[in-house]
């Protein structure tokens, strides 16, 4: 893959110069005397925590429970009206802004 731009300058990766921007900080902070060592000393230290940090998908978010379409249902038609009554405390419908909600209680079927 080639990183060069347009003007045929070479183009950093992404996060890279932060990546060594924090090595650079490492190395002046600690004044090590094998500065190639701790530098992979400290990559290593880097990948140990991303390794350690990495979540599996299953631990990062629990799975929903599915309902049966009985209790689908009785949850939607709940929801539906209690969506009706508070439209209803409101006050008046304007005539182009929402239908109506039917009547309380299922229709028949022809």
């Amino acid at each position: 893959m080639s990183f060069l731009d347009p003007r045929g300058a070479p183009r950093l990766p992404g996060g890279f110069e932060e990546l060594l921007q924090g090595m650079a900080r490492e190395v002046l902070r600690a004044q090590p005397d094998d500065v190639p060592g701790f530098i992979a000393r400290y990559f290593e230290a880097l990948l140990a925590e991303r390794e350690r940090d990495r979540v599996r998908p299953a631990q990062r978010r629990p799975r929903a429970r599915l309902l049966s379409s009985d209790d689908a249902a009785t949850k939607i038609q709940a929801a539906f009206r209690g969506f009706c009554a508070r439209r209803g405390l409101r006050g008046p419908r304007r005539a182009f802004s929402e239908p109506p909600c039917p009547a309380s209680g299922p229709r028949d079927a022809p």
